[in-house]
């Protein structure tokens, strides 16, 4: 898929490059790529951040924990340090939105639901 300026930083035209070629299932292959590439391309829709009260701490905290990433403590500082930390190594920054509101991708990521 091409769309002007629509490639990663805006650097080209080539908004989506998926190739499946020898792939014995292509089309599932396809999918799982696609969906892939809207994790990690796709802009974040500001109004589906969801707000970080004590119960999504917790869920994050938790997540990040199955992830085998060291939570250093339970306050907010803490979560988001090791969120950032794990963002980073999961090529997620553009995802990360502060300390106050998360990304339902990011989420999903974590728990293990894409």
């Amino acid at each position: 898929m091409v769309r002007r300026d629509g490639g990663y930083g805006g650097l080209d035209d080539r908004m989506i490059d998926l190739r499946v070629d020898d792939h014995p299932e292509p089309v599932s292959e396809l999918q799982r790529l696609a969906r892939l590439w809207r994790v990690y391309f796709e802009e974040t829709d500001e109004g589906a951040l969801l707000p970080v009260d004590e119960e999504m701490l917790r869920r994050l905290r938790l997540g990040l924990q199955r992830r085998g990433v060291q939570v250093a403590g339970e306050d907010r500082d803490s979560v988001f340090v090791a969120l950032e930390a794990w963002g980073g190594m999961e090529n997620l920054e553009e995802r990360l939105r502060g300390r106050d509101r998360v990304d339902p991708v990011v989420l999903k990521m974590l728990e293990g639901q894409l």
